[in-house]
């Protein structure tokens, strides 16, 4: 089996950066991503406005494909399969995937977070009109004529602003009283047209019908039923490291050192807890790939 410097597991901002500078600094590189395409969650950005240098906020999309377009600046490219699982033969790393077997003398993990679930009932027996990325929504209704988004954060309202630019009427439903999200998002969300705030709100079933989903929502002014094109839930995000490192459900991943082990890295959302800013990600994988790169050449001095 041939074997690597480094493997990367995730392809988001953090993996990216990681595995650049990674081969930038001479070290042989594999990179895998569930998705088998570069860019993570930040493609699902309507506008991603808080990244300097860049001479306009671009999309989320087209934050991705200069991503990508990095990547195969150094020739590099992102398998699609997801880790399974890791142990460590005589100083070599070996990950299960689900496409196979992979050897690395280190391994960093980028793979961010993983979408909480609505929870109400119904809600896996309305599979296909339920989402949790706007991006899988848009792919499968490119031109919705309503919607329903269940939270209040910054992924809710970044979502409710590109599903009513693709012309959709968007019912964002609040548990709270306010908003989490602040600042600019909040102030767009308020002034874009087709975007109707229910605060005190929440789903409380789903149904599937012939053509569409009934979503009953209970709120401050008693319940009420709303038939749908899809539902986006939007509700919250846990670390993705716990299928992965079955004794780490235990405790929060914020704080984590970015260097778990000899050879084991995280970084990105994976180790902050779903910060969810690229320029967090990105220096989370520069510094990622400083500490393996010294850590194998001092391994090979």
């Amino acid at each position: 089996m041939p074997m690597t410097d480094v493997l990367i597991v995730g392809a988001g901002p953090s993996g990216v950066a990681a595995a650049a500078q990674c081969a930038h600094l001479g070290l042989g590189v594999r990179i895998i991503d569930r998705t088998g395409a570069a860019g993570g969650l930040v493609a699902n950005a309507f506008l991603v406005e808080n990244y300097p240098g860049l001479e306009r906020p671009p999309s989320g999309e087209e934050l991705a494909a200069r991503f990508r377009a990095h990547l195969e600046r150094f020739d590099l490219s992102v398998e699609r399969a997801s880790a399974r699982g890791f142990l460590n033969d005589d100083g070599v790393w070996f990950v299960t995937t689900d496409t196979g077997e992979i050897a690395s003398r280190a391994i960093v993990f980028a793979v961010g977070t993983r979408p909480k679930p609505l929870g109400a009932p119904g809600e896996r027996e309305c599979e296909g009109r339920v989402f949790t990325e706007v991006r899988g929504l848009l792919a499968r209704f490119p031109s919705p004529k309503r919607t329903v988004i269940a939270g209040g954060g910054e992924a809710a309202c970044d979502s409710a602003r590109s599903l009513a630019a693709r012309g959709a009427s968007v019912s964002l439903l609040v548990r709270g009283d306010s908003l989490k999200a602040r600042g600019r998002l909040v102030t767009a969300v308020r002034g874009t047209p087709g975007i109707e705030l229910g605060f005190g709100a929440r789903i409380e079933r789903l149904e599937m019908t012939e053509d569409g989903i009934v979503a009953s929502i209970a709120s401050q002014g008693g319940s009420s039923s709303l038939e749908v094109d899809a539902v986006l839930v939007a509700v919250g995000r846990e670390p993705a490291l716990t299928p992965i490192f079955p004794d780490c459900g235990h405790g929060h991943p914020a704080g984590r050192q970015i260097r778990m082990s000899h050879g084991v890295y995280v970084c990105g959302d994976a180790r902050c807890g779903g910060l969810g800013q690229v320029g967090i990600a990105v220096g989370d994988g520069l510094e990622a790939a400083g500490l393996v790169a010294r850590e194998i050449r001092g391994a090979v001095e």
